[in-house]
């Protein structure tokens, strides 16, 4: 069994314990629970981290959040390539799923049309859909999403001109 890092936990520890207008808006029954997903996640996939960003909301509000931001690996043709995410847990996680989105570098695009990823890089699978506290979890997503974009990649390398 991998240990997270401990930079990792003291991290995650004080983020969910400040309060204050910095602290995180998540309620405290569920602080624990979003502490132990956040360590799996990172513990199942290094290649994530979490953090600290603001997230603005179609209203305009914007409020500071923990996200994962990183690669998740995938599988497509027998060759494994990192998908670029950035994973928010919004106010109402673990409640309600995560809001997921492939985050292309300068040289990828999004593929049009995807199933699962609109042009803005929102990702939508069954698995966000049927979300069910408290048992969803974000290594099963990401699991689920390594899947989903192995049989169809959201994203491809554009070609730069020399």
């Amino acid at each position: 069994m991998v240990q997270p890092a401990p930079a990792m936990t003291q991290f995650l520890n004080s983020v969910l314990s400040q309060r204050g207008p910095s602290a995180v808006p998540y309620s405290e029954d569920t602080k624990w629970l979003i502490r132990q997903h956040l360590v799996a996640l990172t513990t199942a996939f290094p290649s994530l981290e979490p953090k600290t960003a603001s997230f603005t909301h179609n209203d305009g509000r914007s409020v500071n959040l923990l996200q994962a931001d990183g690669t998740i690996p995938m599988t497509f043709q027998g060759v494994t390539y990192n998908i670029p995410v950035v994973i928010w847990l919004m106010e109402s996680y673990p409640r309600h799923p995560p809001c997921v989105y492939v985050n292309p570098t300068r040289d990828m695009i999004i593929k049009r049309p995807h199933p699962h990823v609109n042009p803005s890089g929102l990702v939508s699978v069954p698995y966000l859909q049927n979300w069910t506290y408290p048992s969803s979890n974000l290594v099963d997503l990401i699991l689920n999403l390594s899947l989903h974009f192995g049989r169809d990649p959201p994203l491809y390398s554009q070609r730069r001109p020399n």
